[in-house]
C-alpha cells in the first residue's frame, strides 16, 4: 500500500515538497527532531485523513490496514520478534 499510495511523493529524491522518503521499514523508524518516531506521526496524519491526499486517498479498508500495521508491526520489537515485512521485497 505504501508503494501504491505514498511512494509517488515520499520517494528519493522527494517530490511535491515532502521532506522524507518512505521507501523502507527503516524510513518509518526515524526519530524526528521533536523526538517522535516517524511511524507515530504517520499514524496521526492517516487517522486524521490528511495523508495521503487525493487522488491517492485511502479507502476505509486501506486506512485500517495501515493503522493496524502501525499499531503492531510499526512498533519497535527486538530483532526476530516483530513482523517480518521489513523490506519492500518481503512485503506482500
Amino acid at each position: 500500500m505504501l508503494k501504491a499510495k505514498c511512494h509517488s511523493c515520499h520517494t528519493s529524491p522527494q517530490q511535491g515538497g515532502f521532506v522524507f522518503p518512505l521507501l523502507t521499514f527503516e524510513d518509518t523508524r526515524v526519530v524526528t527532531n521533536d523526538g517522535i518516531v516517524r511511524a507515530d506521526k504517520i499514524k496521526t496524519v492517516v487517522e486524521a485523513g490528511r495523508m495521503p491526499p487525493p487522488p491517492a486517498a485511502l479507502t476505509a479498508e486501506e486506512k485500517q490496514v495501515v493503522l493496524d500495521w502501525l499499531g503492531v508491526c510499526g512498533q519497535p520489537e527486538p530483532e526476530g520478534q516483530g513482523c517480518e515485512c521489513t523490506t519492500p521485497e518481503a512485503c506482500p
